[in-house]
């Protein structure tokens, strides 16, 4: 794994993606990332580096075309993907991970 490939994961996971900690309706608490694009091979690109996985075409009004999305829902596999982009990922990244990981790390108690 290149440390260019790690950088363009960066910028993509910066403008399009999103990692949090979040309860689903029986307060089960659940850390994941993910990134949605019509693109798939980006998407590719992203679970080639980082692990995870990527599903769809999915069809939304709102949207001319089908979707895909990236996920990534174990939390070692988020902490590594954090972690190896960390040099890369802009201060907002960084705060919005720090805070889910943070947040995980408080409900496992």
């Amino acid at each position: 794994m290149s440390q260019t490939e790690l950088a363009w994961c960066a910028g993509f996971f910066d403008g399009e993606g999103n990692v949090a900690a979040q309860k689903n309706r029986v307060k089960y608490m659940r850390l994941s990332m993910n990134a949605t694009q019509i693109d798939r091979v980006v998407l590719d690109r992203m679970q080639n580096t980082l692990g995870g996985s990527v599903t769809g075409p999915y069809k939304y009004r709102a949207a001319d075309s089908p979707l895909w999305h990236w996920n990534l829902t174990s939390f070692e596999g988020v902490q590594y993907a954090i972690c190896l982009m960390w040099n890369f990922l802009s201060p907002v990244k960084k705060a919005q991970a720090t805070k889910a990981l943070t947040d995980m790390k408080e409900y496992r108690k």
